[in-house]
């Protein structure tokens, strides 16, 4: 009788652990789609906006509602020593972008308090942001934009003041 009582619990603590490792998964998994599908809405509400036309204003406060206190917006080939002396830190997520090898997309990283709290990838197709790349960045009181229709660039943004 001791000897199923061992079995069972030993049994009943297997289970558990595999319990828990399926919960970590899923739990890793939901993390993992909520970010990417976070990152695609921004740039997806980022596009619509820009499709507005000449003369919309954007306010990235407004595109990227979670907080946030300045923004970067980095053109192609931008190396990682720009990117990380812009930002004024490390930031190791920078290989997962193809900014440095691509003319395809700018990058736009958010950050709050010295650390990155969002980051994407915005198709240039979908709206050109290279006239933004600043290495000081916009506070997210500054980080107002104004749409532009600029020759062979088609829709760009701009500072409100350019």
């Amino acid at each position: 009788m001791l000897h199923e009582t061992v079995e069972t619990f030993d049994h009943y603590l297997a289970m558990r652990k595999v319990i828990v490792v399926c919960l970590c998964v899923l739990l890793s998994g939901a993390s993992l789609s909520w970010l990417l599908v976070r990152s695609s809405s921004v740039s997806r509400s980022l596009a619509t906006q820009i499709q507005r036309g000449p003369g919309t204003v954007i306010d990235f406060a407004e595109v990227a509602p979670f907080p946030w206190d300045r923004l970067y917006i980095f053109g192609p080939y931008t190396s990682p020593e720009h990117v990380q002396k812009s930002l004024g830190f490390s930031w190791p997520e920078y290989w997962r972008t193809s900014i440095q090898d691509s003319k395809r997309a700018n990058l736009v990283v958010f950050v709050r308090e010295r650390q990155v709290v969002h980051w994407f990838e915005h198709p240039r197709k979908d709206g050109e942001l290279g006239y933004l790349d600043d290495p000081k960045g916009y506070a997210r009181g500054e980080a107002h934009f104004r749409v532009q229709r600029e020759g062979t660039d088609g829709l760009v943004l701009k500072r409100e003041d350019e």
